[in-house]
């Protein structure tokens, strides 16, 4: 399967094509949420690197939030257009997972952490093996002590609700374990692996119905939820 992915979600604009397993070609830069004016010529530059077109792909892979309003509103109108002009089809895939991938070496517990304001966080707990990671909750937009709340067991968090709220998580629960590692931004090689596999179980979006994933609600009081 050859594969377009990209992730605007964060200040790193990341966009791959992969040929089954083969990552074909990648761009992944810090751009500070340029990512409307970079968007289109990073994924040209991409498919030249990859000697592809639009039309020769199999599948369009885009990560969906949460993240910054901007830059989910980009990725997800990207993926449509490029869908509905080239017919070819879209998968979606949470930007939460894509995170918690870059973690896949760990055994045991682990979790995303990322600044949502209002003093929420977006989060989700994951269990790894170090062979795969399953989400054992809900995606949650909550505050910080109703997230060490939902915890088992020695946790390993990551990102940059890490340097905002890391130092109160140690204090409050035992069970915290911080990541040290700045670069636990998402990656377009894996929104690409994770498309893949989505698309095996559950087949591609309608793309009049992809919508970006912003979990806020007018009030920011929702804990869990589903996907």
């Amino acid at each position: 399967m050859r594969i377009l992915a990209f992730d605007t979600t964060t200040k790193f604009l990341s966009v791959a094509v992969l040929g089954g397993d083969d990552i074909l070609s990648t761009y992944h830069r810090d751009l500070g949420m340029r990512h409307e004016k970079e968007l289109i010529p990073a994924i040209d530059e991409v498919l030249k690197e990859s000697h592809l077109k639009l039309k020769d792909l199999d599948a369009i892979a885009v990560s969906i939030g949460p993240g910054s309003f901007t830059g989910l509103r980009i990725g997800v109108s990207c993926a449509k257009a490029f869908s509905i002009a080239s017919g070819v089809p879209i998968v979606t895939v949470p930007t939460l997972d894509v995170i918690a991938f870059n973690y896949s070496d760990n055994d045991g517990y682990i979790a995303p952490i990322l600044d949502a304001k209002k003093d929420k966080l977006y989060s989700a707990i994951y269990k790894s093996t170090k062979e795969d990671i399953e989400r054992i909750t809900d995606y949650f937009l909550l505050g910080v002590d109703d997230l060490l709340d939902t915890i088992k067991g020695p946790t390993l968090f990551f990102g940059d609700g890490v340097e905002i709220y890391g130092k109160y998580m140690v204090k409050r629960n035992p069970l915290v374990r911080l990541s040290k590692d700045s670069d636990w931004y998402p990656r377009a090689e894996i929104v690409a692996k994770l498309g893949i596999k989505k698309h095996s179980k559950n087949g591609y979006e309608d793309v009049n119905r992809v919508t970006p994933m912003y979990m806020h609600p007018k009030e920011c009081n929702v804990r869990g939820f589903k996907h």
